[in-house]
């Protein structure tokens, strides 16, 4: 969200966010690795080798995804911001 604040809002990027975005991407995306890895294994037929190649997919579809949620709300602040819509206001149209 934060290269996206910067993009809309020439918002600026200090250290510490870049350290945070570091250290989420990392841990993210090693837990998503091993929780696929998990899923996958059943009982004693292991699944895994027949699906390893759709492991990178799935981390791109997720990262995909993750930040087309980001700028989805990036994009509603700008509308708040902009067009001078109260955030209370903005839930009635998303729900």
């Amino acid at each position: 969200m934060a290269l996206i604040n910067l993009k809309l809002f020439d918002l600026p990027i200090y250290r510490h966010k870049i350290l945070g975005m570091f250290i989420i991407i990392l841990f993210c995306t090693l837990f998503k690795i091993i929780s696929i890895i998990y899923r996958l294994k059943i009982d004693n037929y292991n699944i895994l080798n027949l699906y390893f190649s759709a492991l990178p997919i799935g981390i791109i579809l997720n990262t995909f995804i993750i930040l087309l949620m980001a700028y989805t709300f990036c994009k509603i602040k700008w509308i708040c911001d902009t067009k001078y819509i109260p955030p209370s206001k903005m839930l009635y149209f998303i729900e």
